[in-house]
């Protein structure tokens, strides 16, 4: 390895996600991959413990029983490991790889000359950790503008609670006379949680249990009492083991996903606050534990409000995320909603990353007293009115829902319901055995003007199941709007369709229903292909590792009704543009015969 130190530059450089790494650090980091082939969270986890060594050595601060001395063995990693930290040993370690520890060596070595010489810090190398945590496929970092968002939101706290994984993102940036604690049950976050610690110079605590299926935090056989508690758990997640005894009585509802077990635990160990990131899902959904906590925050005076934050904030994942702020100490009875997902709030990075900005005035929308074109005070009876959907963009109109409203206003809406029978196919499983055939259409037959066209998958039904294929027919002129995956794609079913033709479940089947004198299949089709109906279809979806449109949404979309003379100009259209389509698809084929045929006639 060169001397990094005598070759680069003192500037800084500006990574993906915003953080300062010294360019000398980056280039030690990226050849540390190749100093060290393992598996990437075995390698990040071996490096960023190697960051704190060499500062414990540059300090003095290793443990007893630890010296700093040629060369660098795993073992003197993992002696450090446990006895400053309490933290087991390195999983590469395991591996029994003593032709690494040359390199090991060598590269502690560099990492003490550049902080010798003041080129980096403890400060620089808590910075890279981040770093190589956002920009691995297997970990992330949860950005420093949402960890100060989240903290804005708790206000002025003594003590903070920051359980599940990566509570240390919040921890480690609390004004530091607060007293923080972190609580997991993940080793590899503990590790991390520990090491960074140490590197922040802080004092925060971490317990390493999981704090909802054994929760360690006790004081006079009760669970320990923080003022507040902040934390982003996982997303979507379902827990590992069903919660059949909890003696600590912090669960009065049962809940398919993971989340309303979270709040509630949170809840159990804050006197004052509770701030949780959460995914859309989780405020869409209305399933019965779901739907039942949620109308149990209402009934307490805790709900304070929801914040939707704009896409793309996280390394790891496309899902949107939302602050829910909980507070038992709440006054008035109105819950705020406040719709950030603006660019007024994104700073664009990547083509689908973004930076949250502008924090203050997020803080200032939230606090106000009055309604702005970002947020609003809202009843709980409203609530109530829309089955406990805590979404802000139910109560509080974007830029985009002002524009769509400024359209529809031109027009006599009416709800989707009103105009269209909806069909929602399910799922038929093949059987070899079976004569009774189908022809299934998936997202594969949609072509380049959205209709359906191809191959269909040939489906053998089970008698059983020949009635359900039968009520998810399709017919000439039905619309099919994707519900599963691609939402926001629609498809045309044009004449000709086989009589047995059926839809797979990515879709759900629009049917215009028959006498209907303000809306046309085809009508309904353009209008779900201009950016308006495209945008209605996307902004209700709800998942996270999957997006879905849920029947009852796409039942409630106010869509435009015609007037007879815009149905025919609407009608003409889609038919110009089937017809250039077929045009075009011709001269495709004439162009490949064409090609074909040059080398034929001069070869023959």
């Amino acid at each position: 390895m060169n001397n990094f130190s005598n070759s680069f530059s003192l500037c800084d450089v500006r990574l993906a996600r915003g953080q300062l790494v010294h360019s000398s650090l980056k280039q030690l980091i990226s050849q540390s991959k190749t100093l060290f082939p393992f598996d990437e969270p075995e390698g990040v986890e071996l490096v960023s413990t190697c960051f704190v060594y060499a500062v414990m050595a540059m300090n003095n601060d290793l443990p007893d029983g630890v010296e700093h001395k040629q060369p660098v063995t795993f073992q003197t990693l993992n002696v450090m490991l446990n006895k400053a930290f309490k933290l087991s040993s390195l999983r590469v370690s395991h591996q029994n790889i003593p032709e690494y520890e040359g390199s090991l060596t060598q590269f502690i070595n560099q990492l003490l000359r550049l902080l010798e010489q003041n080129i980096i810090s403890a400060h620089t190398l808590t910075e890279a950790v981040y770093y190589m945590h956002n920009t691995s496929k297997f970990s992330y970092a949860i950005p420093p503008e949402v960890c100060e968002l989240g903290i804005a939101l708790l206000g002025e706290q003594c003590s903070v609670y920051c359980p599940f994984e990566k509570g240390y993102n919040f921890a480690l940036r609390l004004p530091v006379d607060s007293e923080a604690v972190c609580e997991t049950g993940n080793r590899e976050d503990a590790h991390y949680a520990k090491l960074l610690n140490y590197l922040h110079n802080r004092s925060i605590t971490v317990k390493d249990s999981d704090p909802i299926q054994n929760p360690r935090l006790v004081d006079d056989d009760k669970l320990k009492q923080f003022e507040a508690s902040i934390a982003m758990p996982p997303f979507g997640q379902r827990l590992k083991e069903k919660i059949t005894i909890d003696i600590w009585e912090r669960f009065p509802e049962e809940s398919l996903m993971g989340e309303v077990y979270y709040l509630r635990h949170m809840l159990a160990q804050s006197t004052k606050k509770v701030v949780c990131f959460v995914s859309d899902a989780f405020l869409f959904r209305t399933a019965a534990g779901e739907k039942l906590f949620k109308e149990n925050m209402i009934e307490e005076n805790w709900l304070e409000g929801v914040i939707a934050l704009p896409n793309g904030l996280l390394s790891h994942t496309s899902a949107p995320i939302n602050a829910v702020i909980l507070n038992k100490e709440k006054s008035g009875s109105y819950i705020k909603f406040l719709n950030a997902r603006s660019f007024e709030f994104a700073e664009p990075l990547l083509k689908t990353k973004y930076r949250l900005r502008n924090i203050q005035q997020i803080i200032r929308e939230f606090n106000g007293v009055s309604s702005s074109d970002y947020s609003r005070d809202i009843a709980p009876s409203r609530i109530e009115e829309n089955d406990y959907n805590l979404s802000p963009a139910r109560y509080v109109l974007t830029d985009d829902d002002r524009k769509l409203s400024n359209f529809l206003s031109q027009f006599r809406e009416a709800p989707l319901k009103e105009l269209v029978e909806f069909i929602r196919p399910q799922a038929l499983g093949h059987d070899d055995s079976s004569d009774i055939t189908f022809s299934e259409y998936g997202l594969n037959n949609v072509n380049d003007i959205n209709h359906l066209e191809g191959k269909p998958r040939i489906v053998k039904v089970s008698k059983r199941l020949k009635k359900r294929a039968e009520k998810q027919r399709i017919q000439a002129n039905d619309v099919l709007v994707v519900c599963r995956g691609a939402v926001g794609k629609v498809a045309f079913v044009p004449e000709g369709i086989e009589a047995n033709a059926v839809a797979n479940q990515a879709f759900t089947i629009l049917r215009v229903k028959p006498g209907c004198r303000r809306m046309t299949p085809k009508a309904l089709f353009q209008y779900f292909l201009t950016e308006f109906g495209k945008y209605q279809l996307t902004s209700l979806a709800t998942g996270t590792t999957s997006l879905m449109l849920s029947s009852n949404d796409i039942q409630s979309i106010k869509v435009p009704g015609f007037e007879t003379s815009q149905l025919e100009v609407l009608g003409v259209a889609h038919d110009q543009i089937t017809e250039k389509f077929v045009q075009i698809e011709a001269l495709r084929t004439e162009i490949e015969n064409a090609n074909k045929t040059t080398f034929e006639a001069i070869t023959s």
